[in-house]
């Protein structure tokens, strides 16, 4: 690796990386969105042209640069990524200005359409995310499709419809099929992900960090941990029907049932929050798959948060009293109750406060993020919330938030800021589990904790407190 002033980052090093941020920025819109990005990570995969050394794609991985959790990353999340990435990395920031300035493949094409409205992204517009983040894209994303050949054992079964979403390694594809399927009716779509491993090549199978090795395997993990769930599926998991690898092609193909209703972080912020009775309802039916997974499964999905809780039809308003169901696990793994894992993923404003730390963490993580769920479908606002990595995960260590802005507290139950504060709890041990939250006396509907039982760290410090009474 180079070592001179590049590796420090400065103005210039700002106005260059602003020109790259242009240069991937395909539509010309102003920010970069998933599909775009796909090309930077192609481009940082290509070890045959001049990679600089110490470049990981791990390290530039899409969440990790958006910051804000919207699905797009903006110039200053962009810059704030770069900077952060390459002092961590310990990268030339020179040479990798260089190596980036090579741009996106030749096939990429660039289109200078300004989006409507604004130079951001429309407000009708919805993220489409990455296979590991992202089952099913909502409605507004369809496109028509282009023909695309089937793996042989599903070709005389399905008919792609049309393309519903597309993240940087796979497209979703609204299906039907052409022959009866058993216990399925005839009339029902399907969502065909298509996992491609050909988009990966640039990058030796020996290497730890290739594209094709991480994805195959989450792909592989997820097909396992869905294929676990019960033959008659669970009411709020997403139900897979087949899978078959497409050899020829070097791609993955998962049958999956259809959720046509978008997800819930375009329908939380679409309404600016949702009443305390939908808010019970929704997330009582996300409790319950948790708790199929921990329990049944025993599995950690590792990425709850609400854009892979999907709708199963269009919402109308804020009070709807809608079907979600879990989807995306990729990031999911396996557990044993005497294991403490210690690999590092999900989304950043989800983590778990021993996430953060590297100290090992449980199931307990899946708790902290419902609370950050929960907190965010009253709300439409996250409890925690940074650009700036240090400072974010500061607030996460710390546990410390608000009910605030005001105007989106006021009026809501006593009960459910007691949940949230309880799954918030920094404590892994003292932490709400699912079966608790379930339990819990906002979940039957009632605004106050009067009958809430105790737990045995409630009774443990009631007793504490009354020994030092007696010992005064």
């Amino acid at each position: 690796m180079a070592n001179g002033a590049g590796t420090e980052w400065s103005p210039e090093m700002t106005e260059r990386f602003t020109a790259v941020f242009h240069l991937y920025d395909l539509d010309g819109n102003g920010i970069i969105e998933r599909e775009e990005y796909a090309h930077l990570l192609d481009r940082i995969a290509k070890v045959k042209e001049g990679r600089p050394a110490g470049l990981s794609r791990n390290a530039f991985l899409f969440h990790r640069f958006d910051l804000n959790n919207d699905g797009f990353i903006s110039l200053d999340e962009f810059l704030g990524g770069i900077e952060d990435v390459g002092k961590t990395q310990n990268l030339d920031f020179a040479e990798l200005a260089a190596y980036l300035e090579k741009g996106p493949s030749k096939k990429a094409s660039r289109k200078k359409v300004a989006s409507p409205g604004s130079p951001g992204r429309s407000k009708q517009s919805t993220p489409v995310s990455a296979p590991s983040n992202t089952t099913v894209a909502p409605a507004a994303a369809k496109k028509a499709i282009p023909t695309i050949s089937l793996p042989p054992d599903l070709e005389e079964k399905y008919e792609l419809v049309e393309k519903v979403g597309k993240g940087g390694f796979a497209t979703v594809y609204k299906a039907r099929a052409l022959v009866e399927l058993p216990d399925v009716d005839p009339a029902q779509p399907f969502a065909v992900k298509v996992v491609e491993f050909n988009s990966m090549a640039g990058k030796e199978s020996s290497d730890p960090d290739s594209q094709a090795d991480q994805v195959r395997a989450m792909t592989i993990s997820e097909v396992d941990i869905m294929g676990r769930v019960d033959s008659t599926g669970h009411a709020n998991i997403i139900k897979l029907y087949e899978v078959s690898e497409h050899v020829a092609q070097n791609q993955m193909w998962l049958v999956i049932e259809f959720m046509g209703g978008g997800d819930l972080e375009g329908h939380v912020k679409q309404h600016q929050g949702l009443s305390e009775m939908a808010a019970i309802n929704i997330f009582t039916q996300v409790c319950q798959a948790v708790d199929y997974c921990h329990n049944v499964l025993e599995v950690v999905h590792r990425d709850l948060k609400p854009e892979n809780i999907l709708i199963l039809e269009p919402a109308t308003s804020k009070d709807d009293m809608i079907c979600v169901k879990l989807a995306d696990f990729g990031l999911a793994t396996s557990y044993e109750s005497t294991k403490v894992m210690k690999l590092f993923c999900g989304t950043p404003y989800f983590f778990a406060p021993e996430l953060v730390r590297d100290a090992g963490y449980s199931r307990a993580v899946d708790c902290w993020s419902l609370g950050v769920i929960l907190y965010f479908i009253l709300s439409s606002k996250l409890p925690f919330m940074s650009k700036i990595k240090e400072e974010l995960n500061e607030q996460i260590c710390s546990g410390e938030f608000e009910f605030s802005p005001l105007e989106k507290w006021e009026g809501t139950s006593v009960s459910s800021q007691d949940l949230i504060a309880r799954l918030l709890n920094v404590n892994a041990l003292k932490r709400y589990s699912v079966k608790e939250a379930i339990d819990h006396p906002w979940m039957l509907g009632e605004r106050t904790i009067d009958t809430l039982a105790p737990t045995v760290f409630d009774m443990l410090r009631v007793e504490s407190n009354d020994q030092l009474l007696r010992e005064s």
